[in-house]
């Protein structure tokens, strides 16, 4: 397993862009943030809750094209900056999906509470 294959021992989930989105970027690499990075994500935004769904989506950025980016030498900005607004999109709806609990996933949850005195 190459460098690229983890990130900090995580999993990069890939996904490629469809062919009818223009544009340069045409795959991309995001990690599952940690609780760490989602605090430096609310530090960055200093409370404005519209930059967040995009931070949020920059810090698991971790690849385009095959090639590494990171927030710390600018690369992702870069690439974010340079992407189609519909690759933006796709970005964005990743970050929900690697990140947001499935509808099963929260009915079982909640199945499981027991309550007690």
């Amino acid at each position: 397993m190459n460098e690229l294959d983890k990130v900090q021992d995580r999993v990069i989930h890939r996904f490629n862009i469809p062919q009818s989105i223009p544009g340069d970027i045409r795959s991309l690499g995001l990690v599952e943030i940690t609780a760490e990075e989602e605090l430096r994500v609310e530090q960055r935004c200093k409370g404005a809750p519209d930059k967040r769904a995009a931070e949020m989506s920059k810090q698991s950025l971790v690849e385009v094209n095959g090639e590494a980016v990171r927030l710390s030498d600018g690369s992702a900005d870069k690439a974010w900056n340079s992407m189609h607004p519909k690759v933006r999109t796709l970005v964005a709806s990743a970050w929900v999906k690697l990140h947001l609990a499935t509808d099963d996933e929260v009915d079982d949850f909640f199945a499981s509470r027991t309550s007690s005195v």
